[in-house]
């Protein structure tokens, strides 16, 4: 990331600040065209802002983050709150209101233009009669790439005369104008040792590692961070714990998991020391900003699991500082465990700038060749293919450089590279942070081998995945490792019964000659099982009983007793006269008893009855 700064001469001005004290304590006010490196979380400094005498528009990430610095009582009065649902003509009620003496804006970056309206219509120079203080400001980089929208408000930021950032993971971003307004960067610096202690868990199976820790720690409350709906939900099933368990996500998949029974919400308790369940699971979502403010300390698990999702990577250097900082009164132990990917593909930061570069020559090339075409199809074609290059992302729609894009696309590669190795793991959290401890866990069975996604994968692939995860499980030997077989056959057969069953039923190979349908694969069951039935020695054995050469009977009394007899061994053969005569050559439908009662005469059985054999 530092290759692709702008290598220049940033002026570095460092504060002390020691331990009890906040961000009023140090300066009377934040200073303009400034980037705060503020280290701990929990110091006050919005705060500060919120209090400071004079106009401000404070952006912060998301709604919950707004929601929380609302619910402070002594805050509550002095914020205005814009975000989806907030209308223009409210802001300009508010923004109007003489009882105001300082007005106090917090909005996130989709609603901020509502603001701009507001200002408008009432003929106020927002950018001269406001600062603009850029809250969480590293999410300007970290979030870009899938929130192009965080990143809009950019182009005004630079508008205002007074304006700053801020964060206790703050970066400082390649865009040039930060050098052109001069901004310079204020490290605030602790003078006592804050590292939090951390249990650092490398595994080979987070999934079942989270199981473990949540009945482990069953007295505890958990607050566990692991950014996939589908991890936690697999983990909630498991256990069967989804009545005492919290989902805290967005909006949109708060109604999806509410519809399937969950307790999921899209924001913090109003009454954080009692809203709380005893088990509580949060998404990216509430990674930062968030205050949290509890009677209790709970146990923070901080998950990352890659081979279930690659996006839930929990980066130790700035997400897990922020995450843990959420909790004002602090915590009582700290987790953090993933598993290991070294076959990620990682790029240098020179790497990175050379990819960059290349894909930048070939987008100018077609957009060249755009810009020259004559034919309007021509013309057209090259205009849809521009908008299809990844590249494009990286460029604003008036066509100058996203630098943000490539800020976040460093970022990302270098968040991988910890994932690369336990070694990278384990030292990403010896950092001034933390202070870390070391465990590896490895199981039987690995995330890898078991954790098959639902889409997207062949019906051959998928039985070829599920035959070598029992393969392992039912033939190793290995006594070195936890044994978590059983929890795997469990689970595979929970999550593939099909394939689980067809295993069993047919063997590895007939699986694998009839694994290109599931209809294909029904079928083959079924006819293993009719058959494995048919050959059933006392369904054979009963059936001489009660056919003997000669017997007579109707059509239902016949099948009467087949019933009775396949009920009696559990089979799965239907009770009719075409399965009767698999094993007797009887009669056609003929007059057994007078005047016309028809049926059918056995006339000898396939089998051998002395010695009561199988069909031949």
């Amino acid at each position: 990331m530092e290759q692709y700064c702008l290598k220049i001469m940033i002026t570095t001005k460092k504060l002390e600040i020691h331990f009890g004290q906040v961000m009023a304590d140090i300066i009377e006010k934040l200073e303009s065209n400034t980037i705060y490196f503020k280290i701990l979380p929990g110091i006050k400094a919005t705060t500060l802002e919120i209090e400071t005498k004079r106009n401000s528009v404070l952006m912060q990430p998301n709604r919950p983050v707004i929601e929380g610095k609302r619910k402070a009582k002594y805050l509550k009065r002095k914020i205005f709150g814009v975000y989806e649902g907030v209308t223009i003509d409210q802001i300009v009620e508010y923004m109007s209101n003489d009882k105001v003496d300082y007005k106090k804006i917090m909005v996130t970056p989709e609603s901020f233009k509502k603001v701009l309206q507001a200002a408008e219509i009432l003929g106020i120079n927002i950018y001269k009669g406001y600062f603009f203080l850029f809250d969480e400001c590293d999410k300007t980089i970290k979030d870009v790439n899938f929130r192009k929208t965080i990143v809009e408000p950019m182009n005004d930021f630079f508008k205002f005369e007074q304006k700053a950032f801020i964060s206790a993971t703050a970066m400082f971003p390649s865009d040039p104008r930060f050098l052109e307004f001069g901004f310079k960067q204020v490290i605030i610096e602790p003078t006592f040792d804050y590292r939090k202690d951390v249990d650092v868990i490398v595994t080979n199976n987070v999934s079942l590692l989270l199981k473990e820790k949540i009945l482990e720690l069953e007295n505890e409350t958990l607050c566990i961070f692991l950014n996939s709906l589908q991890a936690i939900t697999l983990v909630i099933e498991d256990l069967k714990i989804k009545e005492s368990c919290h989902i805290y996500c967005s909006k949109e998949k708060m109604y999806m998991l509410k519809s399937h029974g969950y307790n999921a919400f899209d924001n913090i308790p109003t009454d954080n020391r009692s809203g709380f369940a005893k088990i509580n699971f949060f998404t990216s979502r509430f990674n930062a900003a968030v205050d949290i403010m509890l009677d209790y300390k709970p146990t923070v698990i901080l998950a990352t699991n890659l081979h279930l999702a690659k996006h839930s990577m929990i980066d130790p250097t700035s997400e897990a500082v922020q995450i843990v900082g959420r909790f004002r009164n602090g915590v009582s132990k700290i987790i953090a465990v993933s598993n290991i990917d070294e076959h990620l593909h990682i790029r240098t930061p020179s790497e990175s700038l050379s990819f960059l570069d290349g894909c930048e020559e070939s987008y100018n090339t077609i957009k060249m060749l755009h810009t020259s075409a004559k034919n309007d199809g021509a013309k057209e074609t090259l205009g849809e293919a521009l908008g299809l290059i990844t590249y494009s992302a990286f460029i604003n729609h008036d066509g100058t450089k996203n630098h943000f894009m490539y800020d976040n696309f460093l970022y990302e590669e270098s968040v991988k590279s910890i994932f690369q190795s336990a070694e990278n793991f384990q030292n990403a959290y010896k950092s001034k942070y933390f202070n870390p401890t070391f465990e590896t866990k490895d199981y039987l069975i690995s995330d890898e081998n078991y954790l098959v996604p639902n889409g997207g994968v062949s019906m051959k692939a998928l039985a070829e995945i599920v035959i070598n995860t029992i393969n392992i499980a039912t033939k190793s030997t290995n006594i070195y490792q936890i044994d978590n077989r059983t929890y795997v056959m469990k689970e595979l057969e929970k999550s593939f019964p099909l394939l689980y069953k067809a295993y069993f039923i047919l063997g590895e190979q007939e699986l694998l000659k009839n694994s290109y349908s599931k209809n294909r694969i029904k079928e083959a069951i079924r006819l293993k099982v009719e058959l494995e039935d048919k050959r059933n020695f006392g369904f054979i054995y009963d059936l001489s009983e009660a056919f003997e050469d000669g017997y007579r009977g109707t059509t239902p009394q016949i099948k009467s007793i087949l019933k009775r007899l396949i009920d009696k061994h559990k089979l799965t053969l239907k009770p009719e006269i075409k399965l009767l005569q698999g094993y007797f050559k009887i009669s056609n439908r003929t007059t057994i008893k007078q005047p016309d009662t028809k049926g059918y005469v056995i006339q000898n059985a396939k089998f051998n009855r002395k010695k009561d054999t199988k069909l031949s």
